[in-house]
């Protein structure tokens, strides 16, 4: 007879405490069964615990980036066109590169030519000859002056001189007088225009004779003077050298073998910024496009409130 588990009251029923007997004795048979049991179920079912409890995790390598031609590939990329944007911004460069070699080439012969004009100017024998033409010059003034001494003594051509000279005057002041007076008017203003311009043509006709009288004079004493006529020879002498030795540098000016093969460099590199201009124009134009088909195939799915959907089924141009 076992002790009892609780302590009962008076009031407890005899049909209770039957109860009660019945329940703790089938606990207790059920307790012992699973006592005996129990081994032999860890003996026959496998051990389900994982492989790595009890031991520390392994922390995962940091894989290294591979590189392939100089970039970081990283797979995909999510479909962003990373070999199309480089080449883009590589053909950016070369064009401006080209550009700048193209400008580069052209100031190097403005400065060639720039430097041969120089050289010219500073060369011994253009130096000797405008010295020798600025020689002929003073000389030819020396000799006119003097032939013309006894000219400009006459009173004849004194008085010529003088009324020329007032006449200069007297065409000033007309041209002064009608510009400060003149009328508003359109019709007035163009007939004190004629009638100013008839006046002046006057004047400038009575000037005109009285220089044609003085011209005369000095050019009937210079043809008699011989020192004149040998000191103008070489003036024009020394004039003709000095021509001379200027189209002969304006000749291999333009025959120049270095300022040829300049040229030549020019037009190669006009060719290479064209190319570089058509190939850049075309890489931006590629790398547009690869953006819009990566937004495009990379873009949400169908969701709701949206008219359109994009997805990236089947062959990954969406719908």
């Amino acid at each position: 007879m076992h002790a009892p588990v609780c302590q009962m009251d008076r009031r407890t029923s005899p049909l209770r405490m039957a109860v009660s007997k019945i329940v703790l004795s089938y606990g207790a048979s059920l307790a012992l069964s699973v006592l005996a049991v129990g081994p032999a179920l860890g003996q026959a079912m496998p051990n389900t615990r994982p492989a790595d409890q009890g031991r520390e995790r392994e922390v995962p390598r940091r894989e290294e980036p591979v590189y392939r031609n100089g970039r970081e590939d990283r797979g995909d990329n999510g479909g962003y066109p990373t070999s199309d944007i480089h080449s883009a911004v590589e053909a950016n460069a070369r064009t401006a590169y080209a550009r700048a070699n193209y400008h580069r080439l052209q100031d190097s012969v403005n400065v060639a030519i720039r430097q041969m004009q120089s050289s010219f100017d500073q060369s011994p024998e253009l130096m000797d000859a405008r010295k020798a033409e600025q020689m002929a010059w003073e000389d030819y003034l020396a000799a006119r002056n003097a032939a013309l001494k006894t000219v400009v003594a006459d009173p004849k051509y004194q008085a010529n001189a003088a009324l020329k000279n007032d006449l200069t005057e007297q065409i000033a002041e007309v041209r002064t007088s009608f510009d400060s007076r003149k009328p508003s008017h359109g019709r007035v203003a163009e007939l004190v225009d004629q009638s100013k311009m008839s006046k002046v043509v006057l004047l400038a006709t009575v000037k005109l004779d009285y220089a044609q009288v003085t011209t005369d004079m000095e050019v009937t004493a210079l043809k008699g003077d011989s020192k004149v006529a040998d000191t103008r020879g070489k003036l024009m002498s020394a004039g003709a050298r000095v021509q001379a030795l200027r189209e002969g540098f304006d000749r291999s000016l333009r025959g120049s073998p270095e300022l040829a093969a300049l040229r030549s460099k020019i037009e190669d590199a006009r060719v290479a910024f064209i190319t570089a201009e058509a190939f850049r124009d075309g890489a931006v134009e590629a790398a547009s496009e690869a953006l819009d088909y990566a937004y495009y195939k990379n873009r949400h799915g169908s969701y709701a409130g949206y008219e359109y959907g994009f997805s990236t089924g089947g062959y990954g141009g969406g719908r």
